[in-house]
């Protein structure tokens, strides 16, 4: 990984690459260039700017979410509510990753997905009805961090799920706002399931963010931590979090 700040716009919008490279996916609601729309700022298509063409898609307008202005730092993100994009080029949990949200869920519920493999006992990463952001199987026991997160604050966070390749478990650490979680999250997983759901664990939009993303990351490695705090400070500065 190159930890050199890269200079310069870089993506299709006029939007400056994250700080550090490999990144296999990267969704960002300032770049007006990647959104497709059914009518009005319903998206039906919020496309990677990796370059490797993982597009998230919803072809039902019932499930599609909203580009929304001034959402967070004054600049667009994506509300979610029981809506969901989908995507079925690659399995991102096949090896070790990285994932990075700046997300926020506004009305915390039972189980909240921000990142899912849309299978029951699959991996879900998201938010527990403790406002604890969690790793879980879907559809059954939820694993919580210990770092609680703020329902009402009006703020995002940058969250970051770093884990080991499932094959039959996964192993996470789960940081806030560059603060880690004083343990690791070790899950055993029953399936890989079949489909990554963006905001939501199944593509009716079950378990549904009830909130709005704004930046997405996947790695397709475990970061070391100075990539990790390069990337997380690129993100802060960007979206005003904490």
């Amino acid at each position: 990984m190159i930890g050199n700040i890269v200079a310069g716009l870089n993506a299709p919008g006029g939007a400056v690459s994250p700080p550090v490279s490999g990144y296999s996916l990267w969704l960002d609601a300032t770049n007006a260039a990647s959104f497709t729309y059914s009518s009005g700022s319903l998206v039906s298509q919020w496309s990677d700017l990796s370059g490797n063409g993982y597009h998230f898609t919803q072809a039902s307008a019932t499930y599609q979410p909203e580009r929304q202005n001034s959402l967070q730092n004054g600049l667009p993100s994506v509300y979610f509510n029981v809506d969901n994009l989908a995507n079925t080029s690659w399995d991102w949990s096949a090896s070790a990753y990285t994932v990075f949200a700046v997300c926020q869920m506004t009305s915390p519920t039972f189980y909240n997905g921000v990142l899912a493999r849309n299978s029951t006992g699959a991996l879900q990463l998201g938010w527990d009805a403790a406002n604890y952001y969690a790793v879980s199987r879907i559809g059954q026991a939820t694993t919580a961090s210990n770092l609680t997160g703020t329902s009402t604050s009006g703020n995002a966070n940058v969250v970051v799920y770093k884990g080991s390749a499932v094959s039959g478990s996964t192993t996470v650490q789960i940081y806030k706002n560059g603060t880690a979680a004083s343990s690791t999250i070790t899950m055993t997983i029953s399936t890989a399931g079949t489909t990554n759901i963006l905001g939501a664990t199944r593509t009716s939009g079950s378990d549904g963010l009830l909130g709005y993303i704004s930046e997405f990351l996947i790695y397709p490695s475990q970061l070391s931590d100075a990539n990790r705090i390069s990337v997380e400070g690129y993100l802060k500065t960007k979206w005003g979090t904490p």
